[in-house]
């Protein structure tokens, strides 16, 4: 792997897992329950110019970053309820790269970010930790993969972006030794 692919990829790229077991299914629902402290308690001495710093050359900066995560895990929430409720939806694709670019998303207050990652994982969390096994069967078609998703490869996408996302912060943190 090249500098510029480490930087942009410090977990590696997502993939799929063949089989996802029930202990997988736990352990991203761990990942997903333990992202928002983690990145506040990464990012919570950091001033407006460590927020502004991009995490690699032509990167986003870590307050966009972070605003993605929010953004991003909201949309996600909103696919996985709507999963939950209705098998085989179909959920609308979902343009970062467009809403990245608004200025009123670069312009977001961290804290609010962090906050709405924070309640987003805890209700998210909360109704994982109450699913029952014919809840986990469920699918829908997912445009950004372009396939029918069941709900477990969904959280495995998700639990890998969580962990992406985090790494670009504590990576850029790390190397400025911050």
């Amino acid at each position: 792997m090249n500098d510029l692919e480490l930087l942009k990829y410090p977990i590696g790229r997502f993939a799929m897992p063949t089989k996802i077991t029930d202990e997988d299914v736990q352990e991203y629902i761990k990942i997903l329950e333990n992202l928002p402290t983690e990145l506040t308690k990464t990012v919570e001495n950091f001033d407006d110019e460590k927020f502004n710093t991009p995490y690699r050359e032509n990167g986003w900066t870590v307050q966009q970053v972070i605003t993605h995560v929010a953004e991003a895990h909201s949309i996600a929430y909103v696919r996985f309820k709507q999963g939950l409720e209705e098998n085989k939806i179909v959920a609308k694709l979902h343009n970062e790269k467009k809403v990245s670019d608004y200025s009123g998303i670069k312009n977001t207050a961290v804290q609010k970010a962090l906050q709405t990652i924070t309640n987003v994982h805890d209700n998210w969390v909360l109704d994982l930790k109450s699913l029952s096994e014919q809840q986990l069967k469920l699918s829908f078609f997912y445009p950004d993969a372009g396939r029918q998703m069941s709900l477990p490869e969904f959280l495995a996408i998700f639990a890998w972006h969580s962990k992406h996302h985090f790494a670009h912060i504590k990576s850029l943190k790390d190397r400025m030794e911050w």
